[in-house]
């Protein structure tokens, strides 16, 4: 993206060097931020997606009742999700 001629009085000007400047810095420090969001960003996605917590609760003393179906269900679902969403490295 680049900065465009503003207009002072009704005239159209090209902006000075330390708005350009200022423009470029502020530019620069939004790909910054943009690019530190998407190195977490997959942290959400997978939050929205992961079975609940009472979902995994049940699944656990399912199995300590020695029914493993739930569980192994919540284990497939998380691999899904993690190569759905995976880690940026």
């Amino acid at each position: 993206m680049s900065i465009g001629k503003k207009i002072v009085n009704g005239i159209e000007v090209d902006p000075t060097q330390e708005e350009i400047d200022a423009f470029e810095a502020a530019e620069a420090e939004h790909a910054a931020l943009m690019e530190e969001l998407a190195k977490v960003k997959y942290k959400e996605d997978r939050r929205r997606v992961y079975p609940s917590i009472n979902d995994l609760v049940v699944a656990i003393m399912d199995e300590k009742a020695g029914d493993s179906t739930k569980i192994n269900e919540l284990i497939a679902q998380r691999a899904a999700v993690k190569a759905q969403f995976p880690k940026p490295e």
